[in-house]
């Protein structure tokens, strides 16, 4: 089992500019429950992003690191920056791609095997062919169950990490526990229990991301 949190799960409630913070919420409320964690920041908090000594022996012995790139970010420098600065180990990059060329080539030349393109648009032309997928489920299902289905069955020796949260009402990244039979349709489109999952649910305070997590960990596992 591989089940973490998105960093992104807590933004609406708990804003900071070095998201090292958000790593101690989630230790200190979540450290029986995941063993995997998806680092997300908008390009301007890298720079800001510095590792504790205690987070850093946490996610040293996580069983899976992600690294979320928010939109076409201009500056993989910075990343790269970033990462070597706090000596981060990352399994994955899950980067958005809008046009072809979207990532640069010294970028691929450091981690293009760690490489996974999330999918956010219909079109699945813009997907390179060269790198592996993390499957959204809440941006494939905002296009409808067929659509979600017929990406995973077309992707499914491609897809290598899942993105789990809601869509409600056409908003996405929404907990499941706003209305749990939603899960159900999402056991439907995919097999969670061959994946790493990393749960994108934005909530509103730190009692209901508890309460996602334990919904969700006893639907999947259980």
């Amino acid at each position: 089992m591989t089940f973490g949190l998105s960093l992104g799960c807590v933004h609406t409630f708990f804003p900071c500019k070095n998201k090292d913070a958000v790593i101690t919420l989630y230790r200190e409320n979540f450290k029986d429950e995941i063993n995997a964690i998806e680092l997300t920041m908008s390009e301007k908090d890298f720079k800001n992003f510095n590792l504790s000594q205690v987070n850093f022996e946490w996610l040293r012995n996580m069983k899976h690191i992600s690294l979320h790139l928010l939109g076409p970010v201009p500056s993989y420098k910075k990343i790269m920056s970033m990462i070597k600065r706090n000596k981060l180990r990352v399994n994955n990059f899950i980067c958005h791609v809008y046009s072809k060329g979207t990532i640069p080539q010294f970028f691929k030349d450091e981690f293009g095997q760690f490489i996974l393109i999330e999918n956010i648009e219909r079109d699945f032309s813009l997907f390179p062919d060269e790198f592996h997928i993390c499957f959204d489920y809440s941006h494939a299902i905002k296009n409808g169950i067929e659509f979600a289905t017929k990406f995973v069955n077309l992707n499914q020796y491609s897809i290598k990490q899942i993105h789990l949260s809601n869509t409600i009402n056409n908003v996405c990244h929404r907990p499941f526990i706003k209305e749990m039979y939603h899960f159900d349709i999402a056991k439907g489109v995919i097999d969670l229990h061959n994946y790493p999952i990393i749960v994108e649910s934005v909530c509103n305070d730190i009692q209901e991301l508890k309460e996602e997590v334990k919904f969700l960990k006893r639907r999947i596992y259980n």
